[in-house]
């Protein structure tokens, strides 16, 4: 009898030890299929997603419209951007064959050459007017000739003299670029660098010394700038 009930009793905490360790798997099964389930949906879950528009269709989501509505009117920009031809001028000499002797102020001897982008020459002020505000490479080249021939044999031109060839690049009036002294009698100058002008800005060429000869031929004396 004794050997009957001990073991019932074992039977029924063995069973009682099976039945608690197949609940525990059951949910720990179910624990690690919840879990799977939640990181299959972080991983399938994008950031932000546009609906994809097969057709002509309304569109109800406002976060779609205004994401559409600005995608749009950056391509519209671009597309006006591109097609507008950027601000850009080469002046020249307004004589093939002729000396000009500068006097103060700045230098009235120039036609235009190219305009693209509304930069245009002021005809009587000669200044080149630009139209919009932005980064420019400006240059510009003056031929001198300073009247005074070297003769044979004798030392080079005083310092005095070398410095009669160069000429400053104003914008406003006010001087911007100063061209290299060069060490001729006739000789061409040049200067140019970038600069950031406004619409509206001047810019013209004057002369270091005056009483001096620059020649007006289109290829040899020059000015311009254009948007970089």
């Amino acid at each position: 009898m004794k050997l009957l009930y001990l073991a019932v009793v074992l039977g029924l905490a063995v069973g009682s030890s099976f039945a608690e360790n197949d609940e525990d798997d059951m949910m720990n099964t179910e624990d690690e299929i919840e879990l799977s389930r939640a990181k299959r949906q972080i991983v399938a879950q994008p950031v932000y997603q546009v609906p994809v528009v097969t057709g002509p269709q309304v569109i109800n989501n406002p976060t779609v419209n205004q994401y559409y509505e600005t995608l749009e009117n950056a391509l519209v920009n671009l597309a006006v951007v591109s097609s507008r031809t950027k601000p850009a001028a080469h002046i020249v000499g307004n004589a093939q064959a002729s000396w000009h002797v500068s006097t103060q102020g700045p230098l009235k001897i120039w036609k235009e050459e190219v305009t693209n982008g509304g930069m245009k020459l002021d005809p009587t002020t000669h200044e080149l007017i630009v139209p919009t505000s932005g980064p420019y490479y400006c240059y510009a080249q003056v031929y001198f000739n300073t009247g005074r021939e070297q003769a044979a044999g004798t030392s080079p031109p005083s310092p005095r003299h070398v410095s009669d060839a160069r000429f400053y690049l104003f914008v406003n009036q006010k001087a911007k670029l100063l061209s290299s002294e060069q060490p001729a009698v006739e000789v061409s100058a040049y200067t140019g660098a970038v600069m950031q002008l406004n619409a509206q800005d001047r810019i013209s060429i004057h002369v270091y010394t005056p009483n001096v000869r620059v020649w007006r031929g289109a290829d040899h004396s020059f000015y311009g700038c254009y948007m970089i």
